[in-house]
This record gives C-alpha cells, sequence and structure tokens, in this order.
C-alpha cells in the first residue's frame, strides 16, 4: 500500500497518543484522495487535511501546520468546521466511538468530511451561503444550517416529495438501461412540481442542503469505487482486502442511498433525507450531464441547475 506522511502536533487539551490502526485509517484515507481525488473535484488533492482526532485519551491534531488550541470535543461527532486559526477542520472520533462498523467505513467518512473540507476551500463559500438570506438575525455559528424551519411534516410537501424520490431511484437503477432517458425526464418534471409546491426561501434550503450534503454522500460512493477500480489497475496501490472492502462500501452506500429514497418519507430524519437525494442526483448528473463536476461551485448553490 502507498502511505503517505501523517504530522502529529501535541494539541493543548491533553493530547492522547495515535494507535497503529488509528494511522493506518487516517493513511489509507490519505492514500486514496491522493490518488484519485482530482479525478473527481478539481484541486481537491491541494486542500488542507487537518484532523481532530478525538480519543479517550484526548485529543490528536493531525496534518496541522501549527499547533493551536484544541477545544473538548465529544468521541461521537463526525463534523468539519473551521478552528481559531481559519483552517477547516475534521473533528471525529475514533472508530469505535463513531457510527462507523469498520475500518473501511470510517476511512470512507473521513473522506466525506474531507470533501466538506474542499467545499470550504472555495474564496466565495462563505459570501455565496450568506447572500442565501437564509439564516435568522443573530445566528453567528451556521446553526440554521440544522434548523431551519423547513416543511418537513406538511402531507402536501411529503406526498409531493415521495413522488419525487421515488422518480430519483428509478432513473438512477435505470441508468444504462434503454429507458433511463424516459425515467430521468420523469424525475426532472417530479422535482420541478416539488420545486412548486415550496417557498422560495424553503426551496432555497432544499437545493443548499443537497448542493452540500447530498454531494458529499456522493463522494463516500465514488471514493471508495475509483480507489477499487484503480486498484486493479495498479495492485501495489492498496492490499487486495482493502479494495475489496472499499468496493463492498461503495455499493452498499450506494443500495442504502437509493433504498432511503424508496422507502423513506420526508417527514422521517427531517433534513437527513437530503443527503441521499443530493447524492442520487449527483450520480444521475454524472450520466446525463458529464463534467458537471468542474462547475459545482456555482452562485446557485443548485444541483438541479445542471439538470
Amino acid at each position: 500500500m502507498m502511505l503517505f506522511a501523517l504530522t502529529l502536533i501535541a494539541a493543548t487539551a491533553a493530547p492522547g497518543t495515535a494507535t497503529p490502526e488509528d494511522m493506518r485509517n487516517i493513511a489509507l484515507s490519505t492514500a486514496i484522495v491522493q490518488r484519485i481525488g482530482d479525478k473527481l473535484w478539481p484541486n481537491w488533492t491541494q486542500t488542507p487535511f487537518a484532523v481532530d482526532l478525538v480519543t479517550a485519551a484526548g485529543p490528536i491534531a493531525i496534518n496541522f501546520p501549527q499547533p493551536v488550541a484544541i477545544p473538548s470535543f465529544p468521541p461521537q461527532l463526525e463534523a468539519t468546521f473551521p478552528f481559531p486559526n481559519g483552517v477547516p477542520t475534521i473533528v471525529i472520533g475514533e472508530p469505535q466511538f463513531t457510527q462507523a462498523s469498520t475500518p473501511i467505513r470510517w476511512s470512507v467518512t473521513l473522506l466525506h468530511e474531507h470533501f466538506h473540507q474542499w467545499q470550504y476551500s472555495w474564496p466565495q463559500y462563505t459570501a455565496t451561503i450568506k447572500a442565501l438570506n437564509l439564516a435568522p438575525p443573530g445566528d453567528t455559528n451556521a446553526m440554521w444550517m440544522l434548523n431551519y424551519p423547513f416543511p418537513y411534516k406538511d402531507p402536501k410537501t411529503n406526498a409531493t416529495y415521495v413522488t419525487m424520490t421515488h422518480a430519483l431511484a428509478r432513473a438512477v437503477r435505470a441508468i444504462g438501461k434503454n429507458e433511463f432517458r424516459r425515467d430521468a425526464a420523469a424525475y426532472v418534471l417530479a422535482r420541478d412540481h416539488f420545486k412548486t409546491m415550496l417557498k422560495p426561501d424553503d426551496y432555497k434550503y432544499f437545493a443548499f442542503q443537497c448542493w452540500q450534503e447530498g454531494t458529499a454522500r456522493y463522494t463516500e460512493i465514488m471514493v471508495a469505487r475509483l480507489a477499487a477500480a484503480e486498484h486493479g489497475r495498479d495492485p501495489s496501490f492498496l492490499t487486495d482486502a482493502d479494495a475489496a472492502g472499499l468496493a463492498q462500501d461503495s455499493a452498499a452506500t450506494y443500495e442504502r442511498t437509493l433504498k432511503r429514497l424508496e422507502t423513506k418519507a420526508l417527514s422521517d430524519d427531517d433534513r437527513v433525507n437530503f443527503y441521499a437525494l443530493g447524492g442520487a442526483e449527483a450520480l444521475l448528473l454524472d450520466a446525463l450531464k458529464p463534467g458537471w463536476r468542474l462547475h459545482y461551485f456555482s452562485p446557485a448553490l443548485d444541483l438541479g441547475a445542471f439538470l
């Protein structure tokens, strides 16, 4: 396996010591993004990969260019946000503390968060988000992204949402088949109808969540898929076990994403649904509009602009 050097800097909050397993999991994520990252997202490999690894013994600062004070975070956290030094930093607990069921799943989740670091590195990110004008007065910590009062429970919105998500799942499952164009067109119509059901701000929030979190879920599917394929071309890239694990993880995330669209109502899990919807929409765009990822950074913050 090709491994990349990881820089450990002592954190100020009683730092712990990285285990060999932790180092291997992070090194796997680093190797994957360095090999295939730019094939997926432009210049992704140039994005700083700062990680605050939360352990039972304390935080471990990884890939920090300089020491920085690290607040105390719960080990279950999986998030990315700017630290006091201005660098978007991943805060994530060791695998035993998080939702990851395997080391491979943890490494792919880390790449989900690293994709957010790439998003935040867009120079216009903050200004473009602010221009959505969705934050309530006094919100200075972006909590509106989690707490926006979207009409998740509205019956009419739910009914239209279910029609749309079922159409999207059919279209994605039809990729490569004769019925694909028909099913894709049906999804676009259903999406347009859903848009008409929403107030303008509600639609902006929906589109933003699909753009930000949905493409992060899509990235999980694609990095694992592309890394496994790259190992097929170059058997020295990964171990056979890691390549097989990545292929299985990609397939499982793909299926889990589409199953959510096929079985969950908007009122189930609220904004979490937008991860699946945006992820599937990105898969659809790969088939409909190859090259769309080159234009991902857009003031629209709306994957629908590519349809």
